[in-house]
């Protein structure tokens, strides 16, 4: 049995205290790096170079095309362009893995998939001149929200619900987002989604004011609906 970690701090963490169990460990990281181990009886360490290879054909960042099975998926295995948060996206990543684990959907075929890697990494190279391995949070959630069954389709829903589409097309993106619709669909969703900015505000306020004036929500609500109204006006006949 063996356990692979990454090379951050708990990782290593991890990793000492697993390697008492396990008959290998293996640290994996993107570029090499030093690890100064105790080896003597006095506690003074030696450093030790180690050069880690990362495996890049990686479909979607998750899964390695070179195994012949799908039993191995790279979570959080790619960094964020600026704005976006790696735990709503490796959320995602978990969902579309777990549908894949269950026999429930499908990967394509190697040569589909190495594809898909030659044009990201092509991307890449012309942008930054290397293989960086970042991702757009919310096209990269989309893409995988619509592979896994659960992406929520915004058109349909402004005649249903046009205060949720709303706060969806213009507030924040959070993980409830894609649970609206298909597997693991939550009843909690949609109060969570037009209840984001409050919650994100909340956080922030350290007492609580006499007068409470309408909500934040509301606000938000009623702007964006009037923005929509304003831009329809503009491209529409």
């Amino acid at each position: 049995m063996f356990h692979c970690t990454g090379s951050g701090i708990s990782a290593g963490d991890i990793a000492t205290d697993i390697s008492n169990t396990t008959t290998q460990t293996f640290i994996s990281a993107r570029h090499g790096f030093n690890i100064s181990p105790v080896i003597d009886s006095h506690g003074w360490p030696f450093d030790v170079h180690i050069d880690c290879a990362a495996e890049r054909d990686v479909y979607l960042h998750v899964f390695p095309v070179h195994l012949e099975h799908p039993t191995l998926a790279c979570l959080g295995f790619f960094k964020v362009y600026s704005i976006g948060s790696p735990i709503c996206v490796i959320d995602m990543q978990a969902r579309w893995v777990a549908r894949i684990f269950k026999g429930e959907s499908m990967l394509p075929s190697k040569e589909v998939m190495l594809e898909d890697i030659r044009k990201r990494r092509q991307t890449e190279y012309a942008q930054y001149g290397k293989d960086v391995f970042r991702v757009y949070a919310v096209p990269y959630m989309d893409h995988l929200a619509t592979l896994t069954g659960c992406y929520p389709s915004l058109v349909p829903l402004f005649f249903t619900d046009p205060r949720l589409s709303i706060h969806m097309l213009f507030g924040p993106v959070v993980p409830a987002s894609y649970r609206l619709v298909g597997p693991h669909r939550w009843e909690g969703a949609r109060e969570a989604i037009l209840n984001s900015l409050n919650t994100t505000f909340e956080g922030t306020r350290s007492k609580t004011a006499k007068y409470v004036g309408r909500s934040t929500c509301m606000y938000f609500t009623i702007g964006m609906l009037v923005l929509t109204i304003a831009i329809l006006s503009i491209f529409l006949p």
